[in-house]
């Protein structure tokens, strides 16, 4: 049965209802030519499916499919690119649900998510579950993570092709605390900083601690020899700002350093047999120049030293010569003293070698010329300023 298509009234610029015996089929026409349709459906075969189509800015175009699915139900597809072109704004309305970007290979596969509800942008690797994403919060506070499915490797690079600059409002960048900060590419092995424990800083290079900075019991620990130069890379200097050397003294290797040694029981026993080295040998034409000392001795609370014959001696190489090889002497060593003693050593005579050479490359020693009480003296700590001085 056949149907008339009619007009109601003469065309014009305004858009006229196209109806089908009467019965409005959501199609208009004007005068133009122009065709307002409520509904259209393309399929690949249709004449449009090559032209360009138009859509009024005041009529929204739906996509209808399963609710809260992704599916081939509800997409506009392109066999070849897809363009979206506005001289205004563009806007993507979700109604509290998800803004995802997928691989064709797998509707399942998101690699982009907006998701609106709660202010995240998540990239993802749909085969291997890793991700990175930017998370929004109360008040703007803003987080970025990623994250390793199977492990603990999803490492950040942060690569500006200028410079990187970080400029917080609240002049606050912070690291929590014992965290590592690295300036040598490796992951907390070799140079870096970080809080050990509470209020304690350290400084590591090459592996090793050079400084560390205790608030809480107000002690800096410089480790290593520490050298202060001024401004003019001329002068080091003390603590309290005084000019000790001359950068030409420390350049010709003019650095004291200290040895710290303890003695034990066994070895003050046999310490007028066997000298014990404080600092070893150091090389060819090297001499070990002590600059002062002290001794921390821990006499037996039950059994007195009470031999006279044992006399102390700081030498290169185990020497017992008191006027011709002692650097540092103690007459008559712990003589009949009452309890534990502090001595601070002092030169005897001034001589201590019998050669331009005699301290070349031997070892700084003390060492007894007579045997004490057995068991007299429980411990012993040498402590002695040094340095190395080149006699080519």
């Amino acid at each position: 049965m056949s149907k008339e298509l009619k007009i109601k009234g003469a065309l014009s610029k305004d858009y006229q209802q196209l109806y089908v015996d009467d019965i409005p089929i959501g199609v208009e026409i004007n005068n133009e030519g122009k065709v307002r349709i409520k509904n259209l459906v393309i399929v690949k075969d249709s004449l449009l499916a090559n032209e360009t189509l138009k859509i009024n800015k005041d009529e929204p175009v739906s996509l209808y499919g399963v609710s809260g699915t992704l599916s081939a139900d509800n997409q506009i597809h392109s066999t070849g690119g897809l363009a979206i072109r506005s001289s205004e704004n563009t806007l993507i309305i979700t109604d509290g649900g998800n803004v995802n970007i997928l691989d064709e290979s797998a509707f399942g596969g998101v690699k982009f998510q907006f998701a609106c509800s709660i202010n995240q942008f998540k990239m993802s690797d749909d085969t291997t579950g890793d991700t990175f994403q930017i998370t929004m919060s109360g008040d703007g506070v803003t987080e970025i993570a990623t994250s390793d499915l199977i492990g603990d490797v999803a490492h950040m690079t942060i690569k500006p092709n200028g410079d990187l600059i970080l400029d917080p409002y609240s002049q606050n960048t912070i690291i929590n605390a014992t965290d590592k900060l690295n300036f040598d590419g490796a992951s907390g092995t070799g140079t870096y900083i970080y809080e050990s424990s509470d209020d304690i800083l350290n400084f590591f290079v090459g592996g090793f601690r050079r400084i560390e900075l205790d608030e809480g019991n107000d002690i800096n620990t410089l480790l290593g020899e520490t050298r202060l130069l001024d401004k003019d890379a001329t002068t080091y200097s003390s603590a309290d700002g005084r000019a000790v050397q001359t950068k030409a003294q420390i350049d010709a290797a003019i650095a004291v350093k200290v040895a710290r040694v303890g003695v034990s029981e066994a070895e003050m026993n046999a310490l007028h047999t066997t000298e014990k080295v404080i600092v070893a040998a150091q090389g060819a034409n090297q001499v070990i120049v002590p600059t002062s000392g002290m001794l921390f001795i821990d006499r037996d609370g039950s059994t007195p030293q009470v031999e006279g014959g044992a006399n102390f001696h700081m030498s290169w190489d185990g020497g017992k010569g008191y006027a011709t090889t002692a650097i540092y002497y103690i007459r008559r060593f712990m003589y009949n003293e009452a309890g534990d003693r502090i001595f601070n050593l002092q030169h005897y005579t001034g001589e201590c070698g019998q050669s331009l050479t005699a301290g070349d490359n031997k070892p700084l020693t003390v060492v007894l010329d007579g045997a004490i009480t057995s068991g007299s003296i429980d411990s012993m700590k040498v402590v002695v300023s040094y340095y190395v001085y080149d006699n080519s």
